[in-house]
C-alpha cells in the first residue's frame, strides 16, 4: 500500500526539482542521469569484482558518513526557516564543489551497500517482500545521487 504512494511522492519531487534546474541550465538533466546511470554501473562492476569489499567496518564507515550528511542537510534545513546558512554547502568555489563531490563519493559508496544489501539477504533466505526493502533503498541511493549531480553541475556552470 505505501510502495505506491512513495512511488507516487518520490516521483513528483523528482520531476520538480529537474524542471526547477531545467529552467535554470542547459542541459543539465541529461548530464546529471548520464552521470548517475555510469556511477551505478561503475559501482556495480566494483562491487562484483570484490576490489571494494563490503566488510562490517566498511558498513559502519559509510553509514556513519551518510548519518553525517544527513544531521548536515537537516542543520542547512532548519538554518534557511531560521535565518542562518551552512557555509560552502550551498555555494560554487572550489569548497563548495569539494563539498559536493565527498557527498556524491559517499552516495556512491552507499550503492554498494544497497548491492551488499541483496547479496546478504539472497543468501540468508530473507523473506521476498525484503526486496521491496532493498529496491527502495537502492532507488533512493539512486535519487540522492541524481539530485547531488544535479547540484554539483549547477555549481560547474554558474561558475
Amino acid at each position: 500500500m505505501t510502495a505506491p504512494i512513495f512511488a507516487l511522492l518520490e516521483g513528483l519531487f523528482v520531476g520538480t526539482i529537474s524542471a526547477i534546474y531545467a529552467a535554470g541550465f542547459e542541459g543539465i538533466i541529461f548530464q546529471a542521469l548520464t552521470a548517475t546511470i555510469g556511477t551505478l554501473f561503475m559501482m556495480l562492476m566494483l562491487y562484483k569484482s570484490g576490489i571494494i569489499p563490503i566488510t562490517q567496518k566498511f558498513r559502519m564507515g559509510v553509514s556513519m558518513a551518510v548519518g553525517a550528511i544527513m544531521l548536515l542537510y537537516l542543520v542547512s534545513w532548519t538554518g534557511y526557516f531560521i535565518g542562518f546558512e551552512v557555509p560552502y554547502l550551498h555555494e560554487g568555489g572550489a569548497i563548495g564543489i569539494g563539498i559536493t563531490v565527498v557527498i556524491i563519493g559517499v552516495a556512491a559508496l552507499n550503492l554498494l551497500l544497497d548491492f551488499d544489501n541483496f547479496d546478504k539477504g539472497e543468501a540468508a533466505e530473507a523473506p521476498q517482500y525484503m526486496e521491496w526493502f532493498f529496491g527502495m533503498g537502492l532507488i533512493f541511493t539512486l535519487v540522492w545521487l541524481y539530485v547531488e549531480f544535479l547540484r554539483l553541475f549547477s555549481k560547474l556552470q554558474r561558475d
